[in-house]
């Protein structure tokens, strides 16, 4: 099985480079401490930020949804990256005991840096790149890469997926597609201009 997702999803190895380039840290997912006994339950709503790339997504749509849902009843927030793939979203619908889903996808302002050419280009019609986010609670910033969307593709697309399946699936990308290299499935990426550039 290992073989056979590694193979399905060669394509994206290039992006694995790009994210090895800028680090192993947490920048993929950032949490923050949960609030403790006696203290007062967090306000309804919430926020998250982070880049979106296939090589770096600029000006793509990335839409908020609680649970495993693209519908429109269940759209928290929606909002632009910016030149640089990176989006922040605010909402104030609570969404309570699900994951949060992220979904990216382009309109006519849509540019996706090339990987291999490093120039930019318009992404394919239809084009989409998803995460799940286990515990939007505590969860502050989420890259959405070629790796997320993969562990979104293995997850399903069930309304009732739990927070735990949700974590499942992403463990399932870093342990089986990539050895366990979590800090490549974390890391912010990079524009591929930037990445490639030689030292000097």
């Amino acid at each position: 099985m290992k073989n056979t997702m590694v193979v399905l999803y060669s394509g994206v190895l290039a992006s694995a480079i790009l994210l090895t380039a800028c680090g192993t840290g947490s920048g993929g997912v950032t949490s923050s401490p949960s609030a403790g006994a006696g203290e007062p339950a967090a306000a309804a709503g919430g926020a998250i930020e982070g880049a979106s790339a296939k090589g770096i997504l600029s000006k793509a749509i990335v839409t908020a949804y609680c649970g495993n849902s693209e519908l429109a009843a269940d759209q928290l927030a929606t909002g632009a990256t910016d030149a640089a793939g990176k989006y922040s979203l605010t909402w104030t619908t609570a969404c309570a005991n699900k994951p949060l889903k992220l979904v990216v996808t382009g309109d006519a302002n849509t540019t996706m840096a090339d990987e291999a050419t490093g120039t930019n280009v318009t992404p394919p019609a239809g084009f989409k790149l998803r995460a799940l986010v286990a515990d939007p609670d505590i969860t502050t910033t989420k890259n959405i890469t070629p790796f997320t969307d993969m562990a979104a593709a293995i997850a399903g697309t069930s309304a009732t997926l739990s927070k735990t399946a949700a974590s499942n699936a992403e463990t399932a990308i870093i342990k089986n597609v990539l050895g366990g290299a979590i800090g490549v499935y974390q890391a912010t990426p990079l524009d591929p201009t930037t990445a490639l550039d030689p030292i000097t």
